[in-house]
């Protein structure tokens, strides 16, 4: 089974969900809005607050849903920013998906449900949401 990272973004906090070996590790870090912040300070704010809280995890895949992804460009800026902190091959994970904005629906996080394959987003609201 592949080991997942999952976010939850707002602008002023993140909730991640590291899936392995049937278990789950909620971290917290600051937000991510990149329309506050550059692509530097995003990439040193994980390097601060979220890779070593994962210590020496393979993750096989990453899945974002944030703040801002609504604008394609933010979108591009966001992959990017994950693939420098998490960079793909030799073992690295691939950054699966940027989930983007749907209108009329809410998570945690207050933003719009992400429009995205229902088999990939129900277990990800469902494992967020559990304590």
């Amino acid at each position: 089974m592949p080991v997942k990272l999952i976010a939850d973004s707002g602008s002023t906090k993140c909730e991640w969900c590291l899936l392995a070996n049937g278990k789950k590790k909620k971290i917290f870090t600051t937000g991510m809005s990149p329309y506050f912040l550059s692509a530097e300070q995003m990439v040193e704010l994980l390097q601060k607050e979220l890779v070593k809280k994962l210590k020496d995890v393979n993750i096989d895949e990453i899945y974002y849903y944030g703040t801002g992804l609504g604008n394609p460009a933010n979108g591009v800026l966001l992959k990017k920013v994950l693939k420098k902190v998490f960079p793909e091959g030799n073992g690295a994970p691939m950054v699966a998906g940027l989930l983007l904005p749907k209108p009329k629906s809410c998570l945690n996080t207050g933003g719009p449900y992400p429009f995205w394959p229902i088999q990939i987003i129900l277990p990800c609201i469902r494992i967020m949401n559990r304590k």
